[in-house]
């Protein structure tokens, strides 16, 4: 809340009813951590099924999900290449955390990340050529980027914060993540080239797991500064956050489609974790009397 004068400025979220929330999973076990693909014609997302965390995509217009990875062992954190062909993730096969690839025609795996550390929560540049993503190589957990095809990996935070789940943003300047710098989780973002990271939200609350919206302009991310998690926004340049979903479930990993018309996430609204979708055309506020202000879909 920000307040100046006697004029409190607030923002509260109004979901017109063209605002239509899809059910994309059905599932009897637990669907986490959705990535819509860049050809927009699906969704990866990490399954717990027979007692394994697995790969799964499932049709962005809705169907039968489809299992991508049967290894023994867990794989997590999905993330479409910009091709839409092949799907990165982390995994345990080798005893320690290492990011693979597996191409969703063929189901053919290839090992990208492997160094004696712990890699994990890949995100894909996107023009296809590097991998971002979190390992502790440095003795802390920081976020580095590599060359997929191969090379030295080039290190972008620094210092002893837990700094986690990149994303890579579409205009392929700035990597977004989340770190407890401050003393809480919040979301930060760092030049993709190397730089000083710049802190985007400040809330005392956990804010986790950013995204971004196809022009890169937003980010969107999970919090639970309303009470309990929830799917929020806040312009890359920093500013007041908007809440996109409002609901006493937890709601976590949101994403865009490429078009930005809608907006998918993980939810156990219905008792377990599934894949949802919400339509989403573009938050507007507008200024109501008393000085308060609304936030509303258009």
């Amino acid at each position: 809340m920000k307040t100046t004068g006697y004029i409190v400025l607030s923002l509260s979220l109004a979901v017109s009813a063209s605002a239509v929330l899809t059910q994309l999973t059905f599932d009897p076990w637990s669907q986490y951590d959705p990535d819509w693909s860049r050809d927009g014609a699906a969704i990866c997302f990490e399954c717990y099924y027979a007692g394994d965390y697995a790969i799964w995509t499932v049709p962005a217009a809705g169907g039968t999900p489809t299992q991508l990875t049967f290894e023994e062992g867990p794989e997590y954190c999905p993330a479409w290449s910009p091709d839409s062909s092949k799907v990165a993730f982390e995994t345990l096969w080798d005893g320690d955390y290492d990011v693979w690839s597996i191409t969703v025609i063929g189901g053919t795996l290839e090992q990208i990340i492997s160094y004696p550390t712990e890699e994990g929560t890949p995100t894909w540049s996107p023009d296809g050529t590097e991998i971002a993503f979190v390992s502790n190589l440095s003795g802390d957990w920081d976020i580095w980027k590599a060359p997929v095809a191969g090379g030295p990996a080039t290190q972008l935070t620094f210092g002893t914060a837990v700094d986690s789940f990149p994303y890579w943003s579409p205009d392929g300047t700035t990597v977004a993540f989340e770190s407890d710098a401050s003393g809480n989780y919040d979301i930060w973002t760092v030049p993709a080239t190397g730089g000083t990271p710049t802190q985007i939200t400040t809330d005392p609350a956990d804010d986790r797991v950013p995204n971004w919206s196809p022009d890169s302009s937003m980010i969107i991310f999970s919090s639970d500064r309303s009470g309990n998690r929830d799917i929020w926004l806040i312009p890359v340049t920093g500013g007041t956050a908007v809440q996109v979903t409002d609901h006493p479930a937890s709601e976590m990993s949101g994403c865009f489609s490429p078009d930005g018309t809608k907006i998918a996430f993980d939810s156990n609204r219905t008792g377990n974790y599934d894949i949802w979708i919400m339509d989403y055309d573009e938050v507007s506020v507008e200024p109501t009397s008393l000085g308060r202000l609304k936030t509303y879909f258009k």
